[in-house]
């Protein structure tokens, strides 16, 4: 599973350093690209974390027919990106989806999580002007949607 994850990261890593940068953003400075790549990279972290412990997780009770799937899709927007991170787990129980985001919030075992990555990311993203969302369903899966702006940097006559 880890190198799976590894292989995935690293793939989604290469795609963000590799995208085409949509034409209405062109004029924007190589420091805001690398850090919008870096902001990606850190949120997006945690996210596809979490998908993997979600679809193991799943498999442990040996559901037969049961195929893990974890996927990662961006997309260019006239304003920013959106980035999804999706996977077919068990999902997260809607009494807890509006707590997440809280500092210290985990519903991993003792030891296998500190309740900071959803946390952190979240306000990473918030400070970045950005929006990440949850959508779940409990025994089908969870898809987390980050979107980044990118601000255009206009001329000066």
């Amino acid at each position: 599973m880890k190198q799976l994850f590894a292989i995935l990261l690293f793939s989604f890593v290469s795609l963000l350093s590799t995208a085409q940068i949509n034409p209405l953003f062109i004029e924007q400075t190589a420091k805001q690209a690398d850090s919008l790549k870096m902001l990606a990279r850190q949120t997006t972290n945690d996210t596809v974390n979490n998908a993997f412990y979600a679809v193991n997780e799943k498999l442990k009770p040996g559901i037969e027919q049961f195929k893990p799937v974890v996927s990662v899709k961006t997309e260019n927007q006239n304003d920013g990106i959106k980035i999804t991170v999706k996977d077919n787990g068990n999902g997260i129980p809607e009494r807890l989806l509006d707590k997440i985001f809280q500092p210290f919030f985990t519903t991993k075992p003792t030891g296998q999580g500190t309740g900071l990555g959803l946390s952190l990311a979240y306000d990473i993203v918030k400070s970045h002007g950005g929006e990440i969302k949850v959508e779940s369903k409990e025994g089908k899966g969870t898809d987390f949607i980050i979107q980044l702006p990118i601000t255009p940097i206009s001329h000066k006559q």
